[in-house]
């Protein structure tokens, strides 16, 4: 049975001078609650902005091991592999995404984006 739609957003990140600012504040942040999901999925996004791909992964890795069954996590998963053109990864995280929230328009669209991105190679 689908879980409910998550209540985790994916917020905008600031870009710019304001990312360096941003990071060190999420990093306060987690370090003061390490239960705090919604921090961690921040926190990968800034490091996807600022390019640090590797990073970003193991912050959202460690967040799907604090929520495996939110949705949120897998599809910002789904969304740094498909980056990375890990397209196979990205799928699997958007199927992941869709399994616990039916409803999640975004995961539906990442997923026809990797595809399209597929079909392309």
């Amino acid at each position: 049975m689908p879980s409910p739609p998550s209540r985790y957003q994916a917020r905008p990140v600031d870009t710019g001078s304001n990312l360096q600012h941003k990071l060190e504040q999420l990093k306060h942040a987690v370090r003061q609650d390490p239960t705090d999901l919604q921090s961690y999925l921040d926190l990968g996004r800034v490091y996807m902005e600022m390019k640090y791909p590797d990073k970003a992964l193991d912050v959202f890795l460690h967040a799907s091991r604090m929520a495996p069954n939110e949705p949120a996590v897998h599809h910002a998963l789904a969304t740094l592999h498909a980056t990375q053109k890990r397209y196979t990864e990205a799928i699997r995280e958007c199927d992941k995404t869709v399994q616990l929230d039916p409803n999640n328009a975004e995961a539906y669209l990442e997923k026809a984006r990797v595809c399209i991105e597929i079909q392309r190679h």
